[in-house]
């Protein structure tokens, strides 16, 4: 579930929040979001083990993989 072009520069607040909390369809849709990221990114990280594990580097290679949240998406802080 990708958040359409009109949605990207919107804050959270203007995309779900209610004066009680987030909407229910809300929740869900960043529930599917965020598990489509995960999966997407273990997919990739499983390519690059893959490709280590085929080439024999795997033994001799150390990964570190750090992220953030990504909640900005893009979006400049200031």
């Amino acid at each position: 579930c990708r958040t359409s072009p009109e949605n990207r520069s919107k804050t959270v607040d203007e995309l779900g929040k209610q004066a009680d909390g987030y909407t229910p369809e809300f929740i869900k849709r960043a529930q599917r979001e965020t598990y489509g990221m995960i999966s997407h990114v273990d997919e990739q990280v499983g390519r690059v083990m893959a490709a280590l594990e085929a080439s024999g580097k795997a033994d001799d290679t150390v990964i570190i993989f750090i992220s953030d949240h990504g909640e900005q998406h893009g979006r400049d802080p200031r």
